[in-house]
């Protein structure tokens, strides 16, 4: 709601945050441009979003270019094979999301083990206050 208002009062959009690749990132901004003219087509829109859906794995922003543009491939050939736009993004998606899940459990378990932690169970509360480095919070904060 906050948002909202500061758009329809002050005319401020939110910041993008750094989880949103940049090519996405780049079309919202365009997309906010004040001007009609200088925001995009429909059609160049959903040829974007076609490419992103093509190159779902190197969407993260760790791996997208300083220019913020996708690596070069062939949207349609990737379409192609998918059999048409919009036909696999649901797979594609899971498939993306088991990735990062299965690599961020293989970190944790490194790091379990690493802590002498048996990498089955996670830190007990007590294990986590004896570990915190900074002093524990008084009643004023």
């Amino acid at each position: 709601a906050a948002a909202a208002a500061d758009m329809a009062y002050h005319h401020i959009r939110p910041p993008i945050g750094y989880s949103i690749p940049k090519p996405i990132s780049a079309l919202l901004m365009r997309g906010w441009n004040a001007c009609p003219e200088g925001r995009p087509e429909f059609s160049e829109v959903v040829t974007k979003l076609e490419e992103c859906l093509c190159n779902i794995e190197l969407m993260s922003p760790a791996s997208s270019n300083s220019r913020g543009s996708l690596s070069p491939s062939s949207s349609s050939d990737c379409l192609v094979a998918r059999g048409g736009p919009g036909r696999s993004h649901v797979a594609a998606l899971r498939s993306r999301f088991e990735l990062e899940y299965a690599l961020n459990a293989r970190a944790f378990a490194a790091w379990s083990q690493g802590a002498g932690q048996p990498h089955s169970q996670g830190l007990s509360l007590d294990d986590m206050r004896r570990s915190f480095q900074y002093p524990p919070v008084d009643k004023n904060g």
